[in-house]
């Protein structure tokens, strides 16, 4: 095992999280205004917004993409969540120090990259 690739697969989820949680964020609030976590799930009668965004897990932050402000993105990134979603494994291993497969570090690297380029464009 290679302490140094399960560091560089940390790094490449963690980019994706925080990355992801600022974005969604800033979203959020340019399009409902610094109170979104009641206004938006109002104006779109989805269930009330329980966590902070801070303290969200990345399968949590999925479920705010389906806010309509998101509609671009389902459609010009139909894939998106589906790569999103392949990642969560690969997350769930690493905070649980399991050592990820050649494969899955290939995998990884590779989605990463894709995730990233969709994520800078919301």
């Amino acid at each position: 095992m290679s302490i140094n690739k399960m560091v560089k697969a940390y790094q490449k989820v963690y980019e994706i999280e925080t990355n992801l949680r600022d974005k969604v964020d800033k979203k959020m609030i340019n399009h409902y205004g610094d109170n979104w976590y009641s206004a938006a799930p109002k104006r779109e009668k989805k269930l009330r917004i329980k966590k902070n965004i801070k303290n969200m897990q990345l399968y949590e932050l999925e479920q705010l993409l389906h806010y309509k402000i998101f509609g671009n993105l389902h459609k010009n990134y139909p894939r998106f969540i589906q790569l999103l979603r392949a990642v969560y494994p690969l997350r769930n291993k690493i905070a649980h120090c399991q050592v990820l497969t050649n494969k899955e570090h290939i995998f990884l690297k590779q989605t990463h990259l894709a995730l990233m380029q969709v994520i800078e464009k919301i």
